[in-house]
């Protein structure tokens, strides 16, 4: 007896591209080592150029905007946006996993 078309269909495997890999770990390590108000706070500096006020902010916090500066201008102007809805979507994963 011969399989039906749905049994003997081909399974095609996601592959992911570079740039999917790519802006994964650069979002996975952008969230890990620092906090997402911070990073949404210097990619809307950086986009829009205003500065939204954080509660609680201290002495170190200009050193720390400028680390995380540092790490976005490594990536390409026109990847940034990319890398910022990677964040979001890496915060997203980590709330539904809490």
């Amino acid at each position: 007896m011969a399989a039906s078309y749905v049994e003997s269909r081909n399974v095609v495997p996601f592959k992911p591209t570079f740039t999917d890999m790519s802006l994964a770990k650069t979002a996975i390590a952008l969230f890990s080592e620092f906090n997402i108000q911070i990073l949404r706070k210097v990619f809307s500096e950086m986009v829009y150029g205003n500065l939204p006020e954080l509660e609680g902010s201290s002495e170190n916090y200009p050193s720390l905007l400028n680390r995380v500066k540092e790490k976005i201008l490594l990536v390409p102007t026109n990847l940034r946006h990319n890398v910022w809805e990677a964040v979001e979507r890496v915060q997203e994963e980590v709330r539904k996993w809490m």
